[in-house]
């Protein structure tokens, strides 16, 4: 399969039962949706996910069994304006299920959760708004023995003291995001102490930032009304 800037293309032999040679091909438009000039497909098993020529909209390349030949269907019809301003990276992420980060060129991501068995299609926005953080690039690694979750890491820029730094922060696994455990990694560029109880943790590169605390099974910075609602209990600031 190839993508164009005017069509998409499939690639193939006379029959079926004949090998693909370079003099045994014959090349068929599958769509004329026309693939972004800069951003290469992915594939998810025996699909083809890849970005439209306008840089916005995805979609994907699969086989019909009805017309026995290759078709594309959008996957951000629901949301169509899910890639605004426009999508710069991408990478898949295969477990706990199937997520495609895309890497939006305001410095936002938008990722799909994508199961054809279930037929589910659903999209989320992730952003890191700490110290104007701006993600720049995605990338996934497959996850190790006895491990759950692949380890997914996005490149994000932030500006600390008035000087622009880059981070690699890896996303937290589902697991460690409970409510009912010590350690909570739900923050952005988080870090984590272990050891004797202290009022001062080092953070420098959240100087003149406010934070969130998670400390002994809790998050010490807000306080439950018990009336469903969560005021402030204090504004926690990171002077260093």
């Amino acid at each position: 399969l190839l993508g164009g800037q005017g069509a998409e293309h499939s690639c193939r032999s006379t029959s079926f039962d004949e090998p693909l040679t370079p003099t045994n091909f014959n090349i068929k438009k599958a769509s004329r949706q026309g693939s972004s000039a800069t951003l290469d497909a992915i594939d998810i098993d025996s699909r083809g996910v890849y970005v439209q020529r306008g840089g916005i909209r995805v979609f994907e390349l699969s086989f019909d069994g009805e017309t026995s030949d290759y078709n594309s269907s959008q996957l951000s019809q629901l949301c169509p304006t899910i890639g605004s301003p426009g999508i710069i990276r991408m990478a898949v992420q295969r477990q706990p299920d199937t997520r495609v980060h895309f890497i939006r060129s305001n410095g936002t991501a938008a990722v799909l959760i994508f199961d054809k068995v279930e037929n589910v299609i659903c999209w989320l926005e992730v952003t890191t708004p700490g110290a104007t953080g701006l993600i720049e690039d995605v990338l996934v690694l497959p996850s190790d023995e006895g491990e759950q979750e692949d380890h997914v890491y996005y490149v994000v820029t932030r500006t600390i003291g008035g000087a622009t730094k880059r981070f690699l922060e890896r996303w937290a696994t589902e697991d460690q995001c409970k409510g009912d455990q010590q350690l909570c990694r739900l923050a952005d560029s988080f870090v984590t102490y272990t050891g004797a109880a202290t009022w001062v943790i080092s953070a420098p590169h959240l100087a003149n930032q406010n934070v969130v605390v998670w400390a002994d099974g809790a998050d010490i910075g807000t306080i439950d009304n018990d009336d469903g609602t969560v005021a402030v209990r204090a504004s926690i600031f990171c002077e260093s």
